[in-house]
């Protein structure tokens, strides 16, 4: 932005909000009041011919209300609409075609698995790591536990043993 825009800018941002009149904005910026002149005053009709008009308090709620119901009708209207039967179809198809791509791709997948590693043998397989671990961290805690003293955790255990 050039400083010439950034004094209008200034100019009409003051003009807008009743700081300063235009005399005033020349006066501040004296090497470019002769560029900013017609724009201030352009600026300056504009917001006397447009700046007071607002709608009438009446007006502003028939119109509001008017929208409204227009809007609540359209709303009414697109609900009670039934889509047409082709849309059914389509869906349909899609519908079987992605189904069916998914059941090819299961198929590839079930080919290329070893039957030992199928749902129950994964299940009997996991119980037994399960087990393997449980043993394990007994064993460690039993064979550790003969030189605890008491005030340890594996006081307890070298007692049952």
């Amino acid at each position: 932005m050039t400083e010439f825009e950034t004094r209008l800018s200034e100019c009409l941002e003051a003009l807008r909000e009743g700081r300063w009149d235009i005399d005033e904005c020349l006066r501040r910026y004296p090497e470019h009041a002769d560029a900013l002149r017609p724009h201030l005053l352009a600026a300056a009709s504009v917001m006397q011919a447009f700046g007071e008009a607002a709608p009438r308090d009446e007006f502003a709620r028939t119109a509001r209300e008017r929208f409204l119901i227009a809007s609540g009708e359209r709303l009414t209207e697109a609900f009670d609409a039934e889509p047409d039967p082709s849309f059914f179809a389509a869906a349909r198809m899609r519908f079987l075609m992605a189904a069916q791509k998914m059941r090819i791709g299961e198929t590839r997948k079930a080919g290329r698995l070893v039957p030992f590693f199928e749902t129950h043998f994964r299940a009997l397989a996991s119980a037994a790591a399960v087990v393997v671990a449980l043993l394990s961290f007994s064993t460690y805690t039993v064979a550790s536990a003969s030189s605890a003293l008491p005030g340890d955790w594996q006081y307890p255990v070298k007692l049952q043993t």
